[in-house]
């Protein structure tokens, strides 16, 4: 048994290292399309700084079948690549413009911030701002009037701040908005239990020294976190914005996973989806749910509603 973990896991790092070897293209270092999350994740850990497949090509020009670039945003302690590994490249094929961002980093040194490949750490306030900037950028460069953002786990709550408080969306003309549409994949929209770790820590009296070391977007991700709060008072939403949020039932760090889903206010749109519904043998969880090919249908539903294409029911087991 031991001999087959040892085999099992220089296979991981070895194909991890291949996966992690930077292909040129307009530019942008990317890495291999990954099928599983954690030998992306390795991939990652190599090359904190590669771009999934497809990503960060600054020569592309929106057409006018798809004329909004489209941002992907990672989850915490995730980046670029380990995030989206397996899905940046299906919706490249599709023809839009595909762009991603390491954002809310750490000073190095500092509790998980030693760990370069980690990312989604600073608080979410900060982070939505390093995305604003960001978004300003693809749009300079593409010549794009607004975008499309996909954000996975904190990365849909870092896109709904951006939104609110830093530009994305103009309330009093939904015209002017920055963004079309925001589509989360097991969003973080009510906070995060993992599995109850923050009520363990609280009942220790150990939460301040635990935030301390994971990052002050471990704070805001609690679900009763002053940033959870203001963010989620007065609607869920904003004037002129379709929402997609996309929750699976085996979902063991936004806990229920209905906390993934949002509420329709004035002017807005919004499409609540659990993966299981028509599909019940695809049981992926919070950490594969980008990896799943019935998540990548539909996105590109959610990113264009004449998209025809197949949205497959794969049999997948859960994260653990």
């Amino acid at each position: 048994m031991r001999r087959t973990h040892q085999k099992l896991i220089g296979t991981l790092l070895a194909t991890a290292a291949l996966c992690a070897l930077p292909t040129a293209a307009s530019g942008a270092s990317q890495g291999a399309v990954v099928n599983n999350a954690w030998v992306a994740l390795w991939g990652a850990v190599l090359a904190p700084n590669i771009s999934p497949m497809g990503a960060n090509d600054w020569a592309c020009k929106p057409t006018a079948a798809h004329p909004r670039p489209v941002i992907l945003l990672h989850g915490t302690y995730q980046n670029m690549y380990s995030s989206f590994a397996n899905l940046s490249r299906p919706i490249k094929r599709q023809g839009y413009c595909v762009f991603a961002y390491n954002y809310g980093s750490y000073p190095q040194g500092l509790g998980i911030g030693i760990f370069p490949a980690i990312k989604g750490i600073a608080s979410v306030r900060s982070s939505a701002r390093q995305v604003s900037a960001f978004v300003e950028k693809v749009r300079r460069e593409t010549g794009a009037a607004q975008v499309d953002l996909v954000g996975y786990s904190q990365g849909g709550v870092v896109a709904r701040a951006y939104l609110k408080y830093d530009g994305g969306a103009n309330p009093s003309d939904p015209t002017l908005n920055k963004v079309k549409n925001v589509v989360g994949i097991a969003s973080t929209n009510r906070g995060s239990s993992v599995l109850a770790l923050t009520s363990i820590l609280r009942y220790f009296g150990i939460t301040k020294k635990a935030h301390d070391y994971l990052g002050p977007s471990s704070r805001d991700l609690r679900g009763d976190s002053p940033f959870l709060t203001d963010l989620n008072a007065g609607g869920d939403t904003m004037p002129g914005v379709n929402y997609t949020m996309i929750g699976t039932m085996t979902d063991i760090v936004s806990v229920p996973y209905t906390g993934a889903f949002l509420n329709a206010g004035p002017g807005s749109t919004v499409r609540n989806i659990t993966l299981q519904q028509g599909c019940p043998t695809d049981l992926s969880g919070h950490f594969t749910l980008p990896y799943t090919p019935r998540t990548h249908g539909l996105v590109l539903q959610a990113l264009d509603p004449t998209y025809a294409g197949h949205v497959p029911c794969p049999v997948r087991v859960p994260d653990l």
